[in-house]
């Protein structure tokens, strides 16, 4: 489960190993995650505020008193300042079908980031290329694509 990518996590279906595209919400593999989330939530492993709307603040709050020891959002400066001096970065977790990632992300297809490294071939070509996406056409486009 898993491999789908952003746009398969985002549809709930996957690839599975026989070829046949599934649906997610009715795989026995999904019963097997959330026994797992729920022994993590019984034995307190996971924040009281996990599947809450938790506010930023309580993340800082949190982060400062060394009370968050996963997390997956944006970056660890999030959370606050003692989380960016002693964050360690780890792989995906190995569950029993092994290693799969499902949320890779291009970090470059936000509106407030891009990078150009010395590898670049045609940085004209790519300037370019980035001033379209943020352009009124390139914007709009972008942005309506991803509510599709």
């Amino acid at each position: 489960m898993g491999n789908g990518g952003l746009q398969g996590a985002g549809q709930w279906i996957y690839k599975d190993t026989d070829g046949q595209i599934k649906l997610i919400f009715t795989d026995e593999k999904y019963r097997e995650v959330w026994k797992y989330m729920a022994m993590l939530w019984k034995e307190k492993l996971m924040h009281p505020e996990t599947f809450t709307n938790m506010e930023y603040g309580n993340w800082v709050a949190a982060g400062a008193k060394s009370q968050v020891g996963v997390f997956s959002w944006v970056s660890p400066s999030y959370i606050g300042d003692k989380m960016v001096k002693s964050y360690i970065g780890v792989h995906a977790l190995e569950g029993p079908g092994g290693r799969v990632l499902n949320w890779l992300d291009n970090p470059a297809r936000g509106t407030t980031s891009f990078m150009i490294t010395d590898k670049n071939k045609n940085p004209e070509r790519t300037i370019k290329w980035i001033d379209f996406w943020y352009g009124e056409e390139g914007a709009n486009f972008g942005f309506s694509a991803r509510k599709a």
